[in-house]
């Protein structure tokens, strides 16, 4: 079978707008750059490399995954592709393939300084995500190399007993994570919704500034709003805690966004804080790590002091960064269930008393072993454990246990309906009005509308279409007007909701910001946000940054946030947009009630659907050597 060429299918894959301009004059100029040695699978390989960073979010391209392909199986989603002459185009073998690469003169290894890097495990990779992946890597390594951190705290059994007096499971997953981080320089912990993160956090802070008063420790996460909510968590634990255990009062509790903790910059190098000039911090707690990009956490490693110590925080089963890599993921990928050394087992039974009854470890094992540990338990799920049950069946691509929760008519927590059932959205949000978006705008305060705000929110798989976030909030609008709850023609109504699309440092407000209008004590509509001391702040509606109306969000935009009840939507049209991590996440931004409203077929594509992320950071840490 034939070859594909640039000549043969990339023209069409445009036209049908199955890759960008961007991807094809990529791999132009890279044939261009190669001059006399540049040739069609070359060709191929470069517009894939653009097309699986820039639009799949890979951080590299795995040649063998799409290696001798049919075009169908490269590109599922284009009909177009299954009829001759296109169908009966193939890939290259791989063999054939990667020694072609290697005789490209753009096509480096690793060490090298070439535009295109192929590393030793046959990965094509863009120069710099390469570069990020190895300094994220050895910055790990040299964190894992060394042990106990904070052996000076001689009292961490008895902090460990007073932080977690009573488990829930056994092991006490919360006193392991905490046991992990306080005697390494480096720890992920990972856990879903309401599985005590935020506790399990305060509880290590609280036991390193015992060991160390001294201790500079800094609290950041991707989004203003994700820094916020990190805030409140940690400030309710210690007004929760600080009668038990005077030693909450030192907790810090102050988060910053990761662009401003290191320190954005307009010019070179662009960030105030790199490896020349580091943070002055020794430990760093990064909270809703599995939203950071590859290129930005390598960015947070860079202005990081030999010295700190790390923490990432995140559930590994949301969704990851809208940009390229899944940190993350992959670390929490290493291994499908938490795994110790014997050396670990044995310090932790001697200094708890409680010995950890694990499967027998890997026949590889992977230095990251004792710094990875998952809480399992959900306190959030305990009153309502059908939405629990839910989640975990879409994680274990459990589509008949899912449809079975879905649709059992005596649970009040999870509701399913059909979206065919409805020819426009205004049949089904038209009964909602009453009970959520009317409550906003009617209420006495702008404290009370923020609180009816949270209650609800719609979130949707995608942007346009009278199924997704623009056309939803339009419905609202219009049905608000339509009963004379808000004047249309004023763009900035009383009780408008407001999400914050663009960070403005001077005004302090951060991508995925919430803000409502509402009237100053001078009667003047101005747009108020919520400050971490409970308090609020209003903005005059011309200074905002990028912004739009919040009725409805993205599922992507709703990382970070819980609300009492969500309506999950997820319209036709926007398969490729579908993933089992997707319909997790949405699922569990709710605490009380879960409504989906999909048709079936959609809905087990998604959830038969997991996401995967090509990448070779596993690999530096499964050898413990870099590529």
């Amino acid at each position: 079978m034939e070859w594909i060429t640039e000549t043969a299918l990339a023209k069409h894959l445009r036209q049908q707008g199955m890759i960008d301009a961007i991807d094809l004059a990529f791999a132009d100029f890279l044939i261009r750059l190669s001059g006399e040695k540049g040739r069609p699978e070359h060709h191929l390989a470069f517009l894939l490399l653009s097309h699986t960073v820039l639009s799949g979010k890979h951080v590299c391209l795995d040649v063998e995954s799409v290696s001798e392909k049919r075009v169908a199986e490269v590109f599922p989603d284009t009909p177009f592709l299954n009829t001759a002459p296109i169908s009966s185009l193939t890939t290259p073998l791989f063999s054939s393939w990667i020694e072609s690469l290697r005789s490209s003169p753009v096509v480096g290894v690793s060490g090298e300084y070439n535009p295109v890097i192929l590393s030793e495990k046959k990965q094509l990779y863009l120069y710099r995500f390469h570069e990020y992946e190895k300094s994220i890597a050895a910055s790990i390594m040299k964190r894992v190399s060394q042990y106990c951190l904070q052996d000076r705290l001689v009292n961490r059994t008895l902090r460990l007993n007073s932080f977690f007096p009573n488990p829930k499971t056994v092991p006490d997953w919360q006193r392991v994570a905490a046991y992990s981080a306080i005697t390494h320089p480096f720890t992920v912990i990972s856990g879903g919704p309401g599985t005590g993160k935020t506790h399990t956090v305060a509880a290590i802070m609280g036991m390193l500034l015992d060991g160390n008063p001294h201790l500079k420790i800094s609290l950041c996460a991707p989004t203003g709003k994700a820094a916020a909510r990190l805030q409140e968590s940690i400030r309710a634990v210690k007004t929760r805690m600080a009668e038990s255990d005077p030693l909450y009062e030192k907790i810090p509790e102050n988060a910053s966004t990761i662009h401003r903790l290191i320190g954005i910059q307009k010019q070179p190098p662009y960030f105030t804080h790199h490896q020349g000039h580091p943070l002055p911090t020794d430990i760093l707690i990064v909270d809703e790590a599995s939203m950071v990009s590859l290129s930005l956490l390598a960015r947070v490693f860079d202005a990081l002091p030999d010295h700190a110590g790390v923490i990432l925080i995140g559930d590994k089963n949301q969704l990851a960064s809208v940009e390229a890599g899944a940190v993350f993921g992959d670390i929490c990928s290493l291994s499908k269930k938490t795994l110790f050394s014997q050396k670990f087992v044995d310090r932790y039974h001697e200094e708890t008393g409680e010995r950890l009854s694990l499967p027998e470890p890997p026949s590889a094992p992977s230095p990251l072993d004792d710094c990875v540990v998952e809480l399992t338990y959900s306190y959030r799920f305990e009153k309502r454990p059908e939405i629990g049950a839910l989640s975990r069946c879409v994680l274990e691509g459990d589509e008949k246990g899912v449809f079975d929760l879905l649709q059992n008519k005596e649970s009040a927590a999870v509701v399913y309906r059909e979206l065919s059932s409805f020819t426009r959205p205004e049949e089904g949000i038209g009964p909602m009005m009453a009970t959520y978006f009317h409550q906003i705008i009617s209420a006495p305060s702008v404290a009370e509308a923020f609180a009816r705000l949270e209650r609800f929110r719609i979130l949707c798989s995608r942007r346009n279409g009278e199924w997704g976030v623009l056309g939803l909030n339009q419905t609202v609008e219009a049905l608000l007007a339509k009963n004379h709850s808000i004047d249309p023609t004023n763009r900035f109504y009383k009780g408008r909701p407001i999400l914050i699309l663009q960070n403005d440092y001077g005004l302090g407000l951060y991508n995925g910001d919430v803000g409502l209008v509402w009237e100053d004590a001078t009667g003047v509509e101005k747009v108020f946000f919520p400050s971490p001391d409970n308090r609020f702040r209003a903005v005059v509606p011309a200074r905002l940054p990028d912004h739009e109306t919040v009725f409805a969000m993205t599922i992507h935009k709703s990382q970070g946030s819980e609300f009492d009840s969500v309506l999950m939507i997820l319209p036709k049209g926007a398969e490729r947009l579908l993933s089992r991590e997707l319909v997790y996440t949405g699922m569990t931004r709710a605490r009380d009630k879960i409504e989906v409203w999909a048709d079936r077929d959609a809905l087990e594509r998604a959830i038969l659907t997991p996401v995967e992320r090509w990448s070779g950071l596993a690999a530096y840490f499964s050898s413990g050597l870099g590529q």
